[in-house]
């Protein structure tokens, strides 16, 4: 009887210890595990152009999306994404559009009616990123595409 009852006094204080651990692990006087949160995507197309004549470009088709080198999980790209879908096994873009939060080095090619692929290389990474509890990134990259006529 003496043991269980150390037992249990014991479990009892390793409750309340891990209590106070994750209470100090958070701002405030809040309880439960500490956050991040990603203020924007990490990479952003502001705008596709006709390379000869400016005029923008509505609609973009995202292929072949690899991060370092490691195909690309579509659905986790856009569980951060403005102005993007997944269709099939690629992204949807009107520009301007943002998606995904872990920096690397992107790779894509980039189809639109009417136009060459291209393909883009490019090294996004957040600008801004604050420690703590919560933590928070933003300043993603922004890049603008031009495209060549067929």
């Amino acid at each position: 009887m003496f043991r269980l009852k150390s037992v249990l006094h014991g479990l009892l204080q390793l409750g309340m210890l891990t209590a106070v651990v994750t209470q100090l692990s958070c701002n405030g006087n809040q309880i439960g595990p500490c956050v991040h949160i990603y203020k924007e995507p990490i990479l952003h197309i502001e705008s596709v152009q006709n390379s000869k004549t400016g005029a923008g470009i509505l609609t973009i088709t995202l292929t072949n999306i690899m991060i370092d080198t490691l195909e690309a999980n579509l659905l986790s790209l856009i569980a951060e994404s403005k102005g993007v879908a997944v269709l099939d096994s690629c992204l949807v873009c009107n520009p301007p559009c943002s998606f995904g939060t872990q920096g690397g080095d992107y790779y894509f090619k980039v189809t639109a009616t009417g136009y060459r692929d291209t393909v883009i290389t490019c090294h996004p990474s957040y600008s801004i990123v604050h420690g703590g509890c919560p933590s928070s990134s933003d300043g993603g990259l922004r890049i603008n595409i031009a495209m060549e006529p067929i």
